[in-house]
């Protein structure tokens, strides 16, 4: 029996408390009590029930051990699963869309928009909020189907595609940060200002940028362009402050009566009438009736226009040959549009001048103009033009 009690001992020593120690007073502790129990059961009875009793106290203190081992790995009953995050399965990290250093003058920002995976900034004109220019980060492939698109190259390994829908629309895009990059305006935005949009968000980004060559290249046209502008202007001054070839003066501007919007206006429409009603005459041939010289056209509108003026609209419209005057057809020049926006002030010469905005798929964007002067007693009109 004795063996049999140490076998199982040693198993479960080696199996589940190796480190658990049955002493030999624990073992007289056991036989102590079990004698008390039972001094009038006999010396017989008393070996005959030891190695059971032993047995039995050494299942128990091992079962309230290894209870207790189980119990310190075991996690409390409501803390829940456990969940670990796989290492694959890391959270996303979200594009970063900056703001563009450079901001053309005129705009501010309006606001920023994040849908799904679209992330915006939109900027708007202060004068004309239909005029704005963003820029987004979208996962989807942008649909500019309407347009062509030009390849444009933006830096070393960053290729862009240009897209110009119409005057009015221009977009720039590329791939980068698994995105597409997207600069977009809608409005009368200089090209320049446009690229300068673009060269800031991509220079930002780290790249760098090709676009400054083409900026650079940009300013200088504009630059010419000003100075031309300039020089047309001063030109056109000191034609309009000069005596006519009539002899005529402009009187002192303290002597002169002022000219009313609609009285210039009238001056306007009363030319343009004359011009409908003299061309009229002229044939399917465009040869007119009666006139010989450029000279009897010129005199139709003097009454109300300079004959220096006439003759710089028309002469090179007229052509003077054997059998009588032509005119030749070709298209007209810009004119005052009625109902448009448009713009009235007297210069400090006595000039009144009359300037409207126009933009039109034949004559493009630019700005018309006519000059009204007081001479022998009345308002006439001096100069007619664009610029």
């Amino acid at each position: 029996m004795e063996k049999d009690l140490k076998k199982i001992k040693d198993q479960m020593h080696d199996e589940e408390l190796a480190g658990f120690v049955f002493t030999n007073e624990m073992k007289r502790n056991v036989i102590s009590k079990i004698e008390m129990k039972n001094k009038k059961g006999g010396l017989l009875k008393l070996k005959k029930w030891v190695p059971v009793v032993i047995t039995a106290a050494f299942l128990v203190v091992s079962s309230a051990g290894i209870y207790k081992l189980t119990g310190m790995d075991s996690p409390p009953q409501n803390a829940g699963p456990s969940v670990e995050t796989p290492p694959g399965e890391k959270e996303e990290k979200k594009p970063e869309l900056i703001p563009p250093a450079y901001v053309p003058e005129g705009y501010i920002f309006k606001h920023t928009r994040t849908k799904d995976e679209t992330y915006e900034h939109v900027y708007v004109n202060e004068e004309d909020n239909e005029e704005y220019f963003s820029y987004r980060m979208q996962k989807d492939q942008p649909d500019f189907s309407s347009a062509s698109p030009s390849n444009i190259p933006l830096a070393l390994n960053l290729q862009g595609s240009l897209f110009k829908g119409d005057e009015m629309n221009t977009a720039l895009v590329w791939e980068d940060e698994g995105y597409y990059q997207i600069v977009e305006q809608e409005g009368d935005m200089a090209e320049v200002d446009f690229l300068k949009i673009v060269d800031s968000i991509i220079a930002e980004k780290g790249f760098d940028s090709y676009l400054k060559e083409d900026i650079a290249e940009l300013e200088g046209q504009l630059a010419e362009e000003n100075q031309e502008s300039e020089t047309t202007q001063q030109k056109d001054e000191v034609n309009n402050s000069a005596v006519e070839d009539e002899g005529t003066e402009i009187e002192e501007e303290t002597s002169e009566p002022s000219l009313a919007e609609n009285e210039a206006i009238a001056l306007l429409k009363k030319f343009y009438q004359t011009e409908d009603e003299i061309l009229s005459h002229f044939g399917d041939e465009y040869k007119h009736p009666s006139y010989q010289t450029k000279e009897q056209f010129y005199q139709e509108f003097t009454g109300f226009m300079t004959r220096n003026l006439v003759e710089k609209l028309y002469h090179y419209r007229l052509d003077e040959r054997d059998d009588g005057l032509y005119h030749l057809p070709m298209d007209g020049f810009i004119t005052y549009k009625e109902g448009k926006p448009y713009q009235f002030k007297k210069e400090e010469n006595g000039q009144y001048i009359l300037t409207q905005n126009f933009n039109s798929d034949m004559h493009g964007k630019g700005t018309f103009y006519a000059t009204f002067t007081y001479q022998n007693g009345k308002w006439i009109i001096t100069d007619h033009g664009n610029r």
